[in-house]
């Protein structure tokens, strides 16, 4: 399990290790939705992340083969902001356009 303890060390908090369907994974709740990464039990890194809507429970998102724990950590940032509607509740100085 030493990748799964790697790539959870990398991530930091808010993650932590949770069994679902009697698989580790790394897994975090925001309230209204849960992410959880699965496939880190091999020791090649090559991962999916599920974004789970708790009310009502469905799957609104599926990312596969997520190789990089650096990957991975950008992946979780941007389905938070994402997902949380985040840029709606903070003012935006400026943001220029990338190509």
């Amino acid at each position: 399990m030493a990748l799964i303890d790697d790539t959870l060390r990398f991530l930091g908090p808010p993650y932590c290790i949770r069994s679902i369907d009697l698989e580790p994974v790394i897994y975090r709740s925001t309230g209204q939705y849960e992410f959880e990464v699965s496939g880190l039990h091999d020791k090649r890194m090559d991962c999916t992340l599920y974004v789970w809507r708790t009310s009502p429970q469905e799957l609104v998102g599926i990312y596969s083969g997520i190789r990089t724990m650096e990957d991975l950590k950008d992946l979780m940032g941007y389905c938070a902001v994402r997902y949380q509607n985040l840029l709606s509740r903070i003012q935006i100085e400026r943001e220029d356009r990338t190509v």
